[in-house]
């Protein structure tokens, strides 16, 4: 039997922005403007919900990743710290990770924990020891989540200890059709997430008889006919991104009355605006890179509960269409890309709800900014390539609750960075291609609580970079230049709750990565493109933490990784065609009792 990884979350799997429809009527009473989800008892908070964590919004986890879909200008992980065994959420036990853990310790820490917790992360030799099967199958949970990588459902039998009322299951890899009909077989299968490029007709016949799903989402399904997904009335959420959709289905959509988030992103389908008016149910409503026509926007302003909309780059939309928005109580609206100018941007403004604006690569006028100060709620601000000059951009600093800031490609100096350093609750920032000067970045000090900071193609010399010492809580860093050398280590030695480090340089050979190697949160660290030779491997598997390592464009050997191996074998390297023999430098495999490193 193949050896596969489960992951049983409440907070990381299906990677789309939808989420699950909010709660019924009956039970949200008591507080109607809490926005609870279908799937918890508890308030959620407002800043939750993105292109990875709808999981987490399912489940509620607050996170502080973006909350609109592909969008792919910041490092996206969710804000779960990993303590020993246990996971921590804003200061609450949230889950455990027993991943490869030995076996009494990680007893001792689900019986301590599990009945408190949302979140178990189990590899499947874990789970399918006895002493861990046989707890494990005392608890039943409302709500499984698992994710799985492995090919063969029908032969593994380590799924029999779990017991849900709900299992949602998500496939890494393509499923076969074998693969499709074992998961048919499972009664308490409510939601699904696999890949469709290979996906068969005879795949969706099958999946067409789960009546009881109320989650599913199928990418880049390109030949399957798939009308008969129709058959499904009780989903709730329904993703086909980057799919070919027949008439056979957007014909009939009307009939998935229960649905309140669609996504349809990037796929290339015929959107008749009557079917989608009759989905009354609709929430969240996914449309970027479609060809949706602004002339059928009526359809979208009477679906009365919407409260998320991405259309961005779909090129039709422009200012007429933008206005008959007005009507509806956004939270969240993306039209990067599209034909808005700032005459539609004076309508939206009148939308007071919305607390996620994305206007990047629009042409804009300095007035805009006055429109921005008009929303009280704005909390996300997508600025991307923007046209705006440094004192239109000054402006920022009147928009005092925004958490979230994207400026990549605009023209920030050190003007604009000053208006930006005053931003009192700011989290993630995005200033890649940016001018501003090393005096200018020493304001970087100021935000306290910034915890994502992308400098990509930056031109500071690499000592300015030591005033990032003072984020105490800066998690995510991606900076690059030309400027950068190895130097740049001993000004990150202090970032303590550092997680995912990305350093773009031509100039980084790793002679100083022992300056970081005891940062005891850093788990994702990425090398690419940087002229690192095998001698930087002794230093690299020095960084006990460290789970994934990505050397693209490196120098680095096969032969170089085999020291990598001996010190970290669970470590997941991405970036160099090496074969597992190549690395362990044996022809042993499994059956011979060594694990084959994940090496991609």
């Amino acid at each position: 039997m193949k050896k596969f990884l489960i992951i049983i979350t409440l907070s990381l799997m299906f990677s789309s922005s939808l989420i699950a429809c909010r709660k019924s009527s009956e039970t949200t009473a008591n507080n109607k403007t809490d926005g609870k989800s279908t799937t918890v008892k508890t308030k959620r908070k407002n800043l939750t919900g993105t292109s990875v964590s709808e999981y987490a919004v399912l489940l509620n986890l607050e996170t502080w990743t973006f909350l609109w879909s592909s969008y792919e200008r910041f490092p996206l992980i969710p804000e779960v710290t990993k303590m020993g065994h246990l996971l921590k959420v804003n200061g609450e036990n949230k889950g455990i990770d027993i991943r490869f853990a030995e076996i009494q310790p990680a007893l001792a820490a689900l019986k301590s924990h599990y009945g408190k917790i949302d979140t178990l992360f189990v590899d499947s030799t874990t789970l399918c020891t006895q002493e861990i099967a046989e707890f494990i199958k005392t608890v039943k949970k409302d709500r499984v989540f698992v994710r799985l990588s492995g090919e063969d459902l029908s032969k593994n039998t380590c799924l029999e200890t779990i017991h849900s009322g709900e299992l949602y299951i998500e496939l890494v890899e393509e499923p076969s059709d074998n693969v499709i009909i074992a998961l048919s077989k499972i009664p308490s299968l409510r939601g699904l997430s696999v890949s469709g490029s290979h996906l068969t007709t005879k795949s969706i016949e099958t999946i067409s008889k789960l009546v009881d799903l109320k989650y599913l989402k199928i990418h880049n399904i390109q030949k399957a006919k798939l009308e008969g997904l129709l058959n499904l009335t009780n989903l709730e959420t329904l993703a086909l991104p980057s799919s070919t959709i027949g008439d056979g289905l957007m014909k009939h959509l009307g009939k998935l009355r229960n649905i309140c988030a669609l996504d349809l992103s990037r796929s290339k389908s015929r959107i008749i605006p009557s079917e989608l008016k009759k989905l009354e149910k609709l929430e969240r409503l996914n449309l970027k890179y479609t060809d949706f026509s602004g002339e059928h926007v009526d359809s979208i302003a009477n679906l009365r509960n919407l409260k998320f909309l991405n259309i961005g780059y779909t090129q039709e939309f422009r200012d007429k269409a933008a206005e008959k928005l007005t009507s509806l109580k956004l939270e969240e609206l993306d039209i990067e890309g599209t034909g808005v100018t700032e005459f539609g941007l004076d309508e939206i403004k009148t939308i007071k709800t919305l607390r996620v604006l994305n206007i990047g690569y629009l042409a804009l006028s300095p007035e805009i900014m006055g429109y921005l100060t008009k929303l009280p709620n704005l909390e996300v601000l997508g600025l991307a390539s923007s046209n705006l000059q440094s004192k239109a951009l000054s402006r920022l600093s009147k928009l005092k609750n925004l958490r979230v800031l994207d400026l990549a490609s605009s023209s920030v100096d050190d003007t604009v960075f000053s208006a930006i350093s005053i931003l009192p609750k700011l989290e993630m920032l995005n200033i890649d291609k940016s001018k501003v000067s090393a005096r200018g970045f020493t304001l970087i000090s100021n935000l306290k609580n910034l915890k994502v900071l992308s400098f990509m193609d930056s031109a500071l010399a690499v000592g300015a970079f030591r005033h990032l010492s003072s984020l105490e809580k800066l998690r995510v860093l991606k900076i690059g230049g030309e400027l950068i050398d190895d130097t740049i280590f001993e000004s990150l030695a202090g970032l303590k709750s550092l997680k995912n480090l990305r350093i773009k340089s031509t100039k980084i050979t790793g002679s100083n990565l022992s300056n970081i190697a005891h940062l005891q949160k850093l788990t994702v660290l990425d090398l690419s493109g940087a002229p690192l030779t095998d001698t930087a491997v002794s230093e690299i598997a020095r960084f006990a933490s460290l789970e994934q390592l990505y050397i693209l464009d490196t120098q680095i050997t096969c032969g170089g990784l085999r020291v990598v191996y001996k010190e970290r074998p669970r470590l997941k390297v991405f970036g160099v065609n090496c074969s597992a023999d190549e690395v362990t430098g044996t022809k042993k495999d499994k059956s011979d009792g060594l694990e084959k490193p994940d090496v991609r």
